[in-house]
């Protein structure tokens, strides 16, 4: 029997099946457990070999297969190679190496293509009745420039952005002017929910980095706010008329850094900041009005006139 390159090499897929009865009837031994191996991926499922391995030239057939006679005078096959070295094609260490290797990495049944990589939805942006804009998306991205209008949409002045997520790694929210500088309007890690104010005096992005679905909504302060505000996280109030000067009773069970702020038409003053919770009554002199305030807390807080 005369074995040739294309038989071991074959051109086209040819299950490892059919090639172990073929090695048996060539007569050759078992080097290296390549029968074994053949034993072990047998299986209902056939396993291909790779066409994209190439034989090494040899310029004709790799062996023959001669009859020799044994001292018992029963013939029995023999395999010598055509350029008559010594050693069997299959006993040469160099070619049982790429046997194996064509068997062990060549062989292996061909993997489902990966998927197309999904592309980020765009966020959503809608104008609300009146002034106000909403917009929604999920993961990390940013909107266009959004150009305030006279009558709708983004209003010009001091906006109220109330930010909501609901995944569970970072949240960062920042607003970029046309200048290209950020202003930031959150950082957190999971859920959030929150306000944060905005001053808007031209074409504003949105970059948002987050896991999970988010919401940012855009309007006008309102107003006719009170001096009394409690609540929880961050929070902006209403427009409210600044009182006298005196005493305020401030309290907050944050977890971590709490801050106060009176915005007014006048200025701005810093009226209590405390890391961790805290119950203080502190003098607070309003500048002139209107004006509103702004939280920032991780906790429930109250602020009130001391009686």
């Amino acid at each position: 029997m005369q074995v040739t390159a294309g038989e071991l090499w074959p051109s086209r897929l040819m299950p490892v099946r059919p090639l172990r009865p073929w090695l048996e009837a060539s007569g050759a031994h078992n080097p290296g457990g390549i029968l074994d191996l053949f034993t072990t991926m047998e299986s209902p499922h056939q396993v291909e070999l790779c066409t994209t391995v190439e034989p090494p030239h040899h310029g004709g057939n790799l062996f023959t297969t001669v009859e020799t006679s044994s001292p018992g005078g029963r013939s029995s096959p023999t395999v010598k190679p055509t350029n008559r070295r010594k050693k069997t094609f299959l006993h040469n260490g160099r070619m049982r190496f790429w046997l194996v290797a064509l068997l062990l990495v060549g062989c292996a049944m061909p993997q489902k293509p990966a998927g197309p990589t999904p592309v980020p939805e765009p966020p959503e942006v809608q104008l609300l009745p009146g002034r106000g804009v909403v917009i929604s998306g999920h993961g990390t991205s940013q909107t266009d420039p959004i150009t305030p209008q006279y009558d709708g949409g983004l209003n010009v002045g001091i906006d109220v952005v109330s930010l909501s997520h609901d995944g569970h790694s970072t949240f960062v929210v920042s607003a970029i002017n046309e200048n290209q500088q950020a202003e930031p309007l959150a950082s957190a890690v999971g859920a959030y929910q929150g306000q944060r104010p905005l001053v808007v005096a031209g074409p504003v992005a949105f970059q948002v980095t987050a896991d999970g679905n988010w919401r940012l909504t855009i309007q006008p302060i309102a107003q006719g706010g009170t001096p009394n505000f409690k609540g929880s996280g961050d929070a902006v109030s209403g427009y409210f008329t600044p009182p006298a000067s005196g005493s305020w009773q401030i309290s907050d069970e944050a977890q971590s850094q709490f801050y106060v702020y009176a915005h007014c038409l006048g200025g701005s003053v810093l009226v209590a900041q405390a890391d961790g919770p805290t119950q203080s009554t502190n003098q607070v002199d309003f500048p002139r009005g209107p004006c509103f305030w702004e939280v920032r807390a991780d906790g429930d807080w109250s602020l009130a006139p001391a009686p």
